[in-house]
């Protein structure tokens, strides 16, 4: 299976903008790291809750197209997948 030239684009420029993310990204989150492990300051707990909401939210993680839908029993199982535990 060969990909086309726009399938080809399509793949570099997704890499690219993926690799730049993580590289612009990156410093900031390990200075917030460091700071929030190591200094006591005010807005402390705050600025903790804020960095860690992505994690918790009941929606992060989830994509547009919404490729991580939660089946009926709230997992993120697939749909089709037997329920536990069973009724």
């Amino acid at each position: 299976m060969w990909l086309t030239a726009d399938e080809i684009e399509a793949l570099a420029l997704s890499l690219s903008v993926a690799s730049r993310s993580v590289l612009l990204s990156l410093p900031f989150a390990v200075l917030l790291a460091w700071v929030l492990t190591r200094r006591q300051f005010v807005g402390r707990t705050v600025l903790d809750a804020f960095v860690h909401l992505p994690l918790v939210h009941e929606r992060a993680g989830r994509s547009a197209a919404g490729s991580n839908v939660r089946s009926a029993s709230n997992s993120f199982l697939p749909a089709t997948a037997p329920r536990w535990p069973p009724r």
